[in-house]
């Protein structure tokens, strides 16, 4: 520290000279001075300790419990510089480094432990706030750079919560590639077209998202039906990886819809080796695996929830079988809640069951995603849209501020 933390002898010298002929009080003077001396170097000391405390790991932990990633910016000198050398290697030290400091090693998390969150519609409704209030540990958003309250939403999330995960997602309707499309130029035609677009008007205010999901589901691309439809996923998606990475975002890839890959477990196992590239390069840079876990019966049964809402047990369990080193990839549940067929007026919770029995469910489930390290956190489909309806969750918003809050 270049600030001095004890006295100068400057007032030490005025004293000498205008008392020299008092030997008392030089005598007190050298003592004080002595003293004052002592406890600066004391407070020294102790400041060079706690900086060399504060040190954060090289990777994204390994340990127990995933840790909640920051949406720390990137120092603009890294960025300059990844840009540079345009390598995988460089893009992902400088993603994993956004990891860091996660958590300052006595400091706890101020999100609550329960890992249910909301995605995000159209409004920042009153139910809305009543659960940021509540400072749930995930978030999921839609189209901010359109929307006034959504982004202010995302900023007082941030602003109150630390290690927060806030997912950003963007509508498109326009883009729809096929196997027939090269899946590379795919992913930079839909860079280009969707994603920048929406960083560029982001500006600043990107860096305060800690992943994209984008694009939605197979809105644009390829389905999962087959190995070769895997493959092509894989491309794109590590394209889209690098692509997000030089611009200092990390990606959520996949954006599996419920009940996919489809198949028995030897298919599913298969169209993972194909995906498993992708895989290790969002874990490489500090990225994650995102599933939508609906349930079609609402039931508590694991057993039948193992197709549905759970479905993402069975990809993880494959995944580690295929690459032990990504045991520990996060899985984000981006989408969550009741569905069937996804039509927005009566495929929602609100067109098939009472609000207490939808409560009854998400406390079931959000203790079955808790018993799972490496799922980040359940993005909960939807609030604030008055398109999907029968999914809006503005009802039970008030149960899911104290459930979280009380978690």
């Amino acid at each position: 520290m270049k600030k001095t933390l004890y006295s100068t002898p400057d007032s030490m010298e005025n004293t000498f000279k205008q008392y020299n002929t008092h030997k008392t009080l030089i005598y007190i003077s050298v003592i004080v001075g002595a003293f004052l001396f002592a406890i600066g170097a004391v407070l020294l000391t102790l400041s060079t300790k706690k900086q060399a405390a504060v040190s954060y790991p090289e990777e994204v932990s390994s340990s127990q419990t995933t840790p909640l990633p920051s949406s720390r910016p990137i120092q603009k000198t890294a960025t300059q510089e990844a840009k540079k050398t345009d390598t995988v290697s460089a893009i992902s030290q400088l993603l994993v480094s956004m990891t860091n400091g996660i958590t300052e090693p006595n400091k706890a998390p101020t999100v609550a432990s329960s890992k249910l969150g909301i995605f995000l519609i159209d409004t920042y409704s009153e139910g809305a706030k009543k659960i940021i209030a509540a400072k749930p540990r995930i978030i999921r958003v839609l189209d901010p750079q359109a929307n006034t309250s959504l982004l202010e939403a995302t900023k007082a999330y941030k602003n109150t919560i630390s290690g927060g995960i806030v997912v950003l997602s963007m509508y498109n309707n326009i883009k729809k590639y096929s196997l027939a499309n090269d899946p590379e130029q795919s992913a930079s035609d839909y860079y280009e077209t969707v994603i920048k677009p929406v960083l560029d008007k982001l500006g600043n205010d990107k860096h305060i998202f800690t992943y994209i999901e984008a694009p939605n589901e197979t809105n644009s691309t390829p389905d999962w039906n087959t190995k070769e439809q895997a493959a092509w996923l894989n491309t794109f998606w590590s394209k889209t990886i690098e692509l997000n990475a030089q611009s200092g975002m990390r990606t959520c890839i996949g954006s599996i819809p419920v009940g996919n890959p489809p198949g028995d477990t030897g298919a599913i196992k298969e169209k993972l080796q194909e995906f498993l590239p992708a895989l290790k390069k969002a874990y490489a840079t500090a990225g994650a695996l995102c599933y939508h876990a609906y349930t079609y019966q609402y039931t508590t049964d694991e057993t039948q929830e193992q197709y549905t809402s759970l479905r993402y047990r069975l990809l993880h369990s494959l995944i580690v079988e295929l690459e032990p080193t990504l045991v520990n990839l996060p899985m984000i549940l981006s989408e969550a809640g009741i569905d069937r067929e996804g039509n927005p007026e009566t495929s929602g919770y609100l067109a098939r069951v009472s609000n207490e029995e939808y409560e009854k469910w998400l406390q079931w489930f959000d203790t079955q995603i808790q018993r799972d390290n490496y799922v980040l956190g359940a993005t909960l489909f939807q609030i604030g849209a008055t398109d999907w309806k029968s999914f809006n969750i503005e009802q039970i918003s008030g149960w899911l501020a104290e459930h979280i809050t009380a978690r």
